[in-house]
């Protein structure tokens, strides 16, 4: 079998950097927000429509009561029969708030002072925000139960945020979440970054499978130009989970060089819809998978990387040995640390020389041929009024 080509358009845009790493060196155990066994079925950052999921979504029936993670205080409540549904903000520790979305109900008296709100301004639609004083509560103590308002099925949308301004995992409080199966890497792609790039004798991407033959050591991508890389994955928390979760780590490697690194423990809330900057949608529609970028370059700068340069993670004919085979590994891990790995195996190659051929159609249009052996690619052109032709 071989690898699949895709044919896709590319747009890039610029876009200011998407922050994407850990705000706390030292971890502290808190409240764990509902009492019991737990099951996550969705993971911080996944891959939303047009945003990046900003928390983490927890298996529960709905009037589960929530708990507060520690001292603090309800510093906002929100009421909508669409997004987060009834929500609740919980401000602790100077600069954290907890989210709590889609709940059926709230504890009093958060649930009286609600009613009173609503009867005041005769409308169920409401958002009111508190002062330290009006609502205090202690670690553990319910201050809400779970649902499913503005969700549908219930569950209880956790979120966490420092200073309004960043989201920022929730377990990197120090919350052991069960996780014990390693991700899942389906697909690995090979994408063009240059003018002068081509690979596999071709000007397309190409997606390759665990069971295709080539990019192994026997048959080696063979390329020429630069090139980035992107992987489709999935996450288990357990063998029987139905719910496919993200990543937390992501590496890819050059022989033994790491030449990108991407953790998901933060990023800033104003850039929740960078999602397509981060996931190749085109890519993602064309081969059927979500493909996540694992690289940056200067058109392109989407992560803050830890001391890389503009173009992180970009493959480079020119600073390679022609001839020369390279393993690429990528490599996904889980937040419990469970890591899977894919090589890929490529040879930087020169291309043949290309040949173009015109062939006029009548006084205004022709077809330009371009011989790149196996492959052939043809252009159709016309004469514009002001100037000669133009594709």
């Amino acid at each position: 079998m071989t690898a699949k080509s895709v044919q896709i358009n590319r747009v890039i845009l610029l876009l200011p950097l998407l922050i994407i790493s850990s705000l706390f060196a030292d971890t502290t155990k808190y409240q764990w927000v509902i009492p019991g066994h737990f099951t996550i079925t969705s993971s911080f950052g996944e891959f939303r429509h047009l945003h990046f999921h900003g928390g983490i979504d927890v298996r529960a029936a709905e009037g589960v009561p929530i708990l507060a993670p520690a001292d603090g205080w309800v510093s906002r409540v929100s009421v909508s029969p669409w997004f987060y549904g009834k929500a609740l903000y919980f401000s602790f520790d100077d600069s954290l708030t907890a989210v709590f979305g889609h709940l059926s109900r709230f504890a009093e008296p958060i649930s009286r002072k609600v009613l009173i709100k609503q009867y005041k301004y005769r409308k169920y639609c409401i958002d009111l925000l508190f002062k330290p004083d009006e609502l205090a509560f202690k670690k553990g103590d319910t201050i809400g139960f779970t649902g499913g308002t503005g969700a549908g099925k219930p569950h209880l949308h956790f979120e966490l945020r420092k200073n309004g301004t960043t989201v920022v995992n929730p377990k990197v409080l120090g919350y052991d979440i069960y996780d014990k199966i390693s991700p899942i890497i389906k697909d690995v792609a090979l994408i063009p970054l240059s003018g002068d790039c081509w690979i596999e004798e071709q000007l397309l991407p190409i997606v390759i499978s665990s069971s295709d033959s080539i990019g192994t050591i026997e048959h080696p991508v063979r390329f020429w130009g630069k090139i980035g890389v992107e992987a489709s994955f999935y996450d288990l928390a357990t063998p029987e989970s139905r719910n496919r979760l993200g990543a937390h780590e992501l590496e890819l490697f050059l022989d033994d060089s790491l030449i990108f690194r991407c953790v998901y423990d933060s990023f800033q809330l104003r850039l929740t819809r960078a999602v397509g900057f981060l996931y190749d949608l085109e890519m993602s529609e064309k081969a059927g998978w979500r493909f996540h970028r694992f690289f940056t370059t200067s058109s392109l700068p989407i992560y803050q990387l830890d001391g890389m340069g503009s173009e992180s993670g970009v493959v480079d004919a020119l600073r390679m040995v022609e001839g020369k085979v390279y393993c690429l590994r990528v490599a996904v891990a889980d937040f419990n640390g469970h890591s899977s790995h894919r090589e890929i195996f490529i040879v930087p190659a020169k291309p043949e020389k290309v040949f173009a051929n015109l062939e006029p159609v009548d006084s205004n249009s022709c077809v330009i041929k371009l011989d790149i052996s196996p492959n052939n690619v043809t252009l159709f052109a016309t004469r514009s009024p002001d100037s000669d032709f133009v594709a």
